[in-house]
């Protein structure tokens, strides 16, 4: 899982998420940031507008307190 899966145009929404069990949770650091604006998966999906993964990241654990650079 890299921050870009869940920025593709070439992909459709969520598509890495549909088949992904449970155990497979516990690998994913869903609040990874990268390195440049220190944006969460989760920032990066909400910008995008990816309600569905906006939705799943929130479920399985993403902390929706976090800030970005720019606070």
């Amino acid at each position: 899982f890299q921050l870009g899966d869940i920025n593709s145009s070439k992909r459709p929404n969520g598509v890495y998420f549909k088949n992904m069990q449970q155990t497979d949770l516990k690998y994913l650091d869903l609040n990874c940031r990268e390195p440049r604006f220190q944006m969460t998966p989760l920032m990066i999906a909400s910008l995008k507008g990816s309600k569905e993964i906006v939705l799943f990241l929130i479920k399985n654990g993403a902390d929706i307190k976090f800030k970005d650079c720019k606070g």
